[in-house]
């Protein structure tokens, strides 16, 4: 059983929240279900790193949200954007402690979701997990597209830029986790101006679906450097990940837009060997 939201907002229009301090929430601290219109200004959440299922500010199917000047300091995701949200706009907020600023996950046991429509601008991540995350699950449907992350400041990040299209963490999945024959698409991504120090072996990682891999991944101008001296080399991690980059260190691995992941790369391969061979035979039995 859970503990009690200590704030919710459901089907609200027009709902604003200003000015107000947050602290020690035994499960979720704000969460708004279908609202239309959400303004948080100048909230301040507080409560422990090692406190689980705490989530800052939640968004579920809601849509018009605008987030300002807010500290969010928790165990668990600072502010997490849920499937059916879309044109949200977050600015000048310090994220402190927890998991950073997710969207998703989605498409947990096949079910669909969708966020499009997300900026993320002016934003200070000290501390954290990660800073800009997509996380969905192997076998979903849905999509996550038109998310931007810009002007970002970080210190001591784990992992500053992650897009998880297989995420299955053992906590919520104890079991084997098995590839699907579908994925939540995950396209026009992007990160632009990013600085600050990491902590993790791969500053950014892309681990999305050969099923349905990344599209239009854009890294531009992302500055990280190893938050301590490093005795090993630093290199980011991308797999079925398309898009472009430039100006970023360590050096972006992204595979140029246009092209086909190995799995696509085969299925098209098996394709048209299939064609070829369905001509063959009718020209042989044409020449009969």
């Amino acid at each position: 059983m859970f503990a009690p939201v200590l704030l919710l907002f459901k089907h609200c229009k027009e709902c604003k929240l200003d000015t107000l301090a947050l602290t020690n929430s035994p499960f979720y601290h704000t969460v708004f279900v279908n609202c239309n219109g959400v303004t948080v200004t100048k909230v301040d959440i507080d409560s422990p790193t090692s406190s689980k299922n705490t989530d800052g500010i939640s968004l579920y199917a809601s849509k018009r949200v605008r987030v300002r000047d807010c500290t969010v300091a928790t165990g668990d995701d600072n502010i997490v954007i849920k499937e059916g949200t879309s044109d949200v706009v977050v600015q000048d907020c310090v994220f402190t402690g927890g998991h950073g600023a997710s969207i998703g996950s989605l498409g947990e046991g096949g079910s669909s979701g969708t966020v499009t429509d997300v900026v993320m601008k002016r934003l200070k991540f000290v501390g954290t997990d990660y800073a800009a995350r997509v996380k969905t699950w192997q076998g979903g449907r849905g999509a996550v597209r038109n998310i931007s992350f810009s002007d970002i400041k970080l210190e001591d990040v784990g992992t500053p830029v992650a897009i998880n299209q297989v995420y299955c963490p053992h906590s919520q999945h104890p079991g084997e986790c098995q590839r699907g024959t579908s994925a939540v698409h995950i396209s026009d991504i992007t990160v632009r101006r990013m600085t600050g120090s990491y902590k993790d072996k791969q500053p950014i990682s892309l681990r999305c679906d050969p099923v349905a891999p990344c599209r239009r991944i854009v890294l531009d101008h992302v500055d990280l450097k190893p938050a301590h001296k490093a005795s090993h080399n630093l290199t980011n991690l991308c797999e079925n990940a398309f898009g472009t980059a430039s100006n970023v260190n360590p050096p972006a691995c992204l595979l140029r837009e246009g092209g086909f992941s190995a799995m696509e790369a085969t299925e098209r391969a098996k394709a048209a060997e299939s064609v070829a061979n369905t001509l063959s035979l009718r020209r042989r039995k044409e020449s009969r």
